[in-house]
């Protein structure tokens, strides 16, 4: 598995989802290899058989020594047995927790602590992870015919997110060496996600070896760090009274600075909307399944285009054994 770090030269526009990330990927691996070596990547995707999964990005905060601090999505959880009516008020305290130290989450993940018990302990106020300031940044309307503001002189904002005190990274498993290494690259200079050539979304990027995410033999609950899409066949496991999850709504533009395709001169440039599960839900497992999503087709022949348009919803999984207690 490998970490992509992300050391912000700046405000971003958006938060960086596992779709947002592998629609650059695809981008970076059509203009650095070729469009033939993205199809062969997406026709393993479209297939069911992903030749590589990747995560949202998550924060971290460079520690002492330099020793970065990774953070991890805090994971939705059944209330375990721990909590009383006696830690009401320190529960919703640390309810507004959105994240975790990797270590700790890999002891919660084997069954050796309980989010009651860190809670009770305390230590969680002393994490410190980055902030993630959203601001909006007040811009003026341009007239694409005169290159000028229109007679009305109207004004918009648009939110750009601020890293402080850290940075962002994200996983990749599966990735074969070298494609990765190329695309990192030629994002690096291009741009990392929405209003890159206002100056936005520019980070440096490297790539570097990542412990393993915790795997149990037989995990009691699974938790995704991708946004996930399930199949029919998987809603089986978000119906369980143990599933704990948030649903997130998707809906995207066709293409970008890459894509010049006279059949795409036209006004209709959304992507259909998905529903999709946000990274920290867990669900039981399901027996015999080795993947977990798909890739939804969200716009292609149908439509009239020459090719079909995959919105990336497989699941980065770390499984999570019960604590005792629950």
């Amino acid at each position: 598995m490998l970490r992509v770090i992300l050391q912000p030269r700046g405000a971003c526009r958006e938060a960086l989802h596992s779709d947002t990330l592998f629609g650059l990927l695809c981008w970076a691996v059509r203009q650095v290899y070729g469009n033939a070596r993205l199809e062969e990547l997406l026709a393993g995707f479209a297939a069911g058989e992903p030749p590589f999964l990747l995560s949202s990005a998550f924060p971290y905060r460079a520690g002492d020594n330099d020793a970065p601090v990774w953070f991890l999505p805090m994971p939705r959880l059944p209330r375990d047995a721990g909590w009383g009516p006696e830690t009401e008020a320190v529960r919703k305290e640390f309810g507004t927790c959105a994240w975790i130290p990797w270590e700790l989450f890999g002891r919660l993940a084997a069954g050796q602590t309980s989010l009651s018990r860190i809670a009770g302990e305390g230590t969680w106020r002393h994490w410190r992870p980055p902030e993630l300031r959203v601001q909006l940044r007040p811009r003026a309307r341009i007239d694409r015919l005169s290159g000028t503001t229109d007679q009305s002189g109207r004004l918009f904002a648009s939110p750009e997110m601020h890293v402080l005190n850290g940075g962002l990274y994200f996983l990749v498993d599966g990735a074969a060496s070298g494609w990765l290494e190329g695309a990192v690259a030629f994002l690096n200079d291009f741009g990392w996600g929405g209003q890159n050539s206002a100056g936005l979304s520019h980070f440096a990027a490297r790539l570097e070896p990542s412990a393993p995410l915790p795997a149990p033999p037989r995990p009691a609950r699974l938790m995704t760090l991708s946004l996930y899409h399930p199949r029919a066949d998987e809603l089986a496991a978000l119906r369980h009274p143990e599933a704990r999850y948030e649903l997130v709504r998707r809906k995207g533009k066709v293409g970008g600075h890459f894509l010049h395709t006279p059949e795409l001169d036209t006004p209709d440039f959304w992507k259909r909307a998905v529903m999709m599960v946000a990274p920290g839900s867990t669900f039981p497992p399901l027996p015999g399944h080795r993947w977990y999503g798909d890739n939804p087709v969200v716009k292609g022949h149908a439509d009239g285009l020459p090719f079909q348009v995959q919105q990336y919803g497989y699941a980065l999984t770390a499984g999570m054994l019960a604590a005792e207690g629950e």
